[in-house]
């Protein structure tokens, strides 16, 4: 019986001692072993989203008699004669979809003519509008104003000499 109590102070004293040894205080910054340490997960890759289109905007208008196959005047001027095509060619940039108006008017105010159209440019882009009067044009000053979305954007005078 002797053997049998020794065992069990034994075994009771090496419980004790592994109960306090596990009570002890760890440090704060104590790293944890390599192998239980987390890895973070790899940085998703994101592509940088394409820049957003510049809208649509008239850069200039021209006056001519003439146009190309891109909708430029050939030869700029303010001056005609009573039985030319007048043309206004509206240069614009940017992507998107705009109105342009175009509304020639003659001395006093009297509009010749108005026309309109729906542009969807993907860069710059040349859009003609046109007056003709095969009977010939009165002499005297004439203007004509382009509108994008119904907003003047632009006035150009011109004469018909």
């Amino acid at each position: 019986m002797k053997f049998t109590q020794q065992a069990l102070i034994l075994a009771v004293s090496l419980a004790a001692t592994l109960a306090l040894g596990g009570c002890g205080k760890k440090e704060d910054n104590a790293t944890p072993p390599a192998a239980t340490q987390a890895t973070p997960p790899p940085a998703a890759q994101t592509t940088p989203a394409p820049a957003a289109p510049v809208a649509v905007a008239v850069s200039s208008v021209d006056l001519g008699s003439a146009v190309d196959g891109d909708q430029k005047v050939t030869t700029p001027t303010t001056s005609f004669g009573a039985k030319d095509t007048i043309y206004a060619s509206v240069a614009t940039t940017g992507a998107g979809t705009a109105k342009l108006d175009a509304k020639w008017t003659y001395q006093d105010g009297q509009t010749v003519n108005e026309e309109s159209t729906t542009i969807n440019p993907t860069g710059p882009a040349n859009t003609a509008f046109h007056i003709a009067k095969p009977s010939g044009w009165p002499t005297g000053s004439y203007k004509v104003e382009i509108s994008q979305d119904g907003k003047s954007v632009s006035t150009k005078d011109f004469s018909v000499k």
